[in-house]
Formats: C-alpha cells, sequence, structure tokens
C-alpha cells in the first residue's frame, strides 16, 4: 500500500515591490529593457469530486476522485533587460536563449506566469540567482523556460528577415483551485516578427503535459486502454495522523510508460494556442511590481516551497519506458 501523509498548510509569501524595470524603452536599441505580454489558452484536464454507487472506486465514505475535461487560460510577463546581452563582454545573443543556460554568461530574461486556476493570483516565476543586476527581488524561482529554436528569416538580406520562429519550452507550477501544486510542462512553437533584431511578437500552437489533479493528496481516477484497469485501488483514509492508502495498478506496459519518472496515469496532457507580444507601455515602467500589478492585478502572490532552477528541471518532460 502507498501512503501520502497530507499536509493542510501552503506556503505562499506576498508580493513586494522590486528594484527599476527601466525608465525607457527603444527596440533594437542595446541595453534598454523590453517587457513581453504572454498568454495562452489551453485544453487539460482537471480533478472532479463526486458521491458514487458502491461499485464505483471510492474512498470509504462513498467519494470518488475521479478525472474530467477542462480548460485554462495562462497569462505572464518576461522581462527582458539586458537585450542582446549587450552588458556582457564575453557571451553576445538574444538574452531570452539564456533562460534554460543561466549559467552561459550574462542576463538573462525573468519569466512570470500564473493561470486562471488561481485567478492568477499565485505567481510561478524564474529565480534571480544568475542576475543581481536587473534583479526583481524574486526568490526561490519555480518557473524555467527555454527558447530551444530562436531564428529571423524571410530573406536574403538581415533587414528584410523580418520575421521570427520560435519554439520554447515552459516548465512552471500552478497553484491550482484546489490549493494544491500541479507542475506544468509545455512546448510552444510558433512565428511572428522581428524588428532591429528584436523579437517583435510571436504566436502559435502549444501541447504539454500536467501533474494530474489530486484532492488534498488524493490520486484521481483514470482508466488503463483495453484492460479497464484503474489507476488504484483500495482507497483509505485515516485520521489523526491523516493518511492515505492505495495501490497503484502495477500492470505492463501501462504502468512501465514513465514521465519525468512516474507512471504515465499520474500525468495528464496539455494543448492549446499562445501569444508572446512586446508592451510598449509596460516596458516603459520605472518598476517591474507596477507592471506585475498591471499584468496579475493587486493582491498577488508568488509561489512558494517549490525547488529553482536545477539542471535536473527542465523542460520538455521525459517520456520514456521501463525495461
Amino acid at each position: 500500500m502507498k501512503k501520502l501523509i497530507v499536509c493542510a498548510s501552503v506556503a505562499m509569501v506576498s508580493a513586494a515591490a522590486f528594484g527599476g524595470l527601466c525608465d525607457t524603452i527603444t527596440p533594437g536599441t542595446d541595453s534598454s529593457c523590453r517587457a513581453y505580454d504572454f498568454k495562452a489558452s489551453v485544453k487539460l484536464v482537471d480533478g472532479k469530486k463526486a458521491k458514487v454507487d458502491a461499485d464505483s472506486i471510492c474512498a470509504d465514505d462513498g467519494i470518488a476522485y475521479y478525472r474530467v475535461s477542462a480548460t485554462r487560460k495562462v497569462k505572464g510577463v518576461f522581462f527582458d533587460c539586458d537585450t542582446c546581452n549587450a552588458t556582457n563582454s564575453n557571451v553576445k545573443g538574444e538574452a531570452f536563449l539564456f533562460g534554460g543556460d543561466q549559467g552561459a554568461g550574462g542576463d538573462f530574461a525573468h519569466l512570470y506566469i500564473s493561470t486562471s486556476a488561481s485567478k492568477y493570483k499565485v505567481v510561478s516565476h524564474t529565480s534571480d540567482d544568475f542576475s543581481d543586476k536587473y534583479g526583481s527581488g524574486a526568490y526561490n524561482g519555480s518557473a524555467v523556460y527555454d527558447f530551444k529554436i530562436l531564428n529571423f528569416f524571410g530573406a536574403a538580406s538581415e533587414k528584410k528577415a523580418k520575421k521570427a520562429e520560435a519554439l520554447i519550452a515552459l516548465d512552471f507550477v500552478e497553484f491550482d483551485q484546489y490549493s494544491e501544486f500541479r507542475p506544468w510542462s509545455i512546448l510552444c512553437a510558433g512565428f511572428g516578427a522581428q524588428e532591429n533584431g528584436l523579437v517583435k511578437n510571436l504566436s502559435g500552437n502549444l501541447a504539454g503535459a500536467v501533474a494530474a489533479a489530486t484532492w488534498c493528496g488524493i490520486p484521481t481516477v483514470v482508466f488503463e486502454p483495453c484492460l479497464l484497469d484503474p489507476s488504484y485501488t483500495g482507497l483509505s483514509i485515516t485520521q489523526d495522523p491523516v493518511t492515505i492508502s492505495f495501490t497503484p495498478d502495477a500492470c505492463i506496459p501501462w504502468s512501465a510508460i514513465l514521465v519525468d519518472g512516474t507512471a504515465s496515469w499520474s500525468t495528464d496532457a496539455v494543448c492549446g494556442t499562445w501569444s508572446l507580444k512586446y508592451n510598449k507601455s509596460e516596458s516603459k515602467a520605472a518598476y517591474g511590481s507596477t507592471v506585475l500589478n498591471k499584468v496579475f492585478a493587486k493582491g498577488w502572490t508568488y509561489t512558494d516551497g517549490k525547488p529553482g532552477y536545477t539542471t535536473g528541471w527542465a523542460a520538455p518532460l521525459i517520456v520514456q519506458k521501463v525495461q
């Protein structure tokens, strides 16, 4: 039997104002700051709780925890305050590119992102461990981004190559409507435009995965193809201390498919559309907190209790089969 201890508390820290974002923005000018709005509309799977018949997979109190189709809005903002990495003498290139390789040198763009599940009030973010010049005051990063592809194209001349293509990997932690953390890992592919060597806009489709919804640590049930075996059986809950016991499915090949080292039934699919667009008015703000209050509205908080950037946690999710 697998046992989980349920923790009732969720740690979060209130947002605070941080250092200057930059006073003026001139796209195409080295060392100017830029703010980019990120938006996405996605389909995914959420958990649901309901009373069930005696022959259903249920807890001792007759409550079932299963999954249903759902939708989500995602929005965020990138702060890029070292365009073309102009302040670093060793490495030149688009600062966006350093998101997934923050040890490469120089300053990188910072990402702040949230979803409609928390009404955009709980924000995941990159860590400031690798930047002290354009620091946001954030800590304990709970988001990772990586531009896998970023090219400008469309003509044989660089002056006429006004189009842009990108493939962006995003990992972030959502604080969902059930007050639980759900890690996301998505790939965003799309096209857009550039101006004076800097990204102007991008949009396209996305796909990826999100950790399956739980209820206070209780997994939600799905069923294996063909055999229709449930993902777990024998769910029981005890009090003082609160413990949850269940027997995970061990069938082959279903349980042999691992996503980031966990059984495939513990992860759900995500698909949708996305856009990234330079915001002139936000870029002119003197403080990053001004932008964040505009994007997420006042009263937002940082996610806490999740690891910051590490080489072991990088998008996209790794899918493999046990040999």
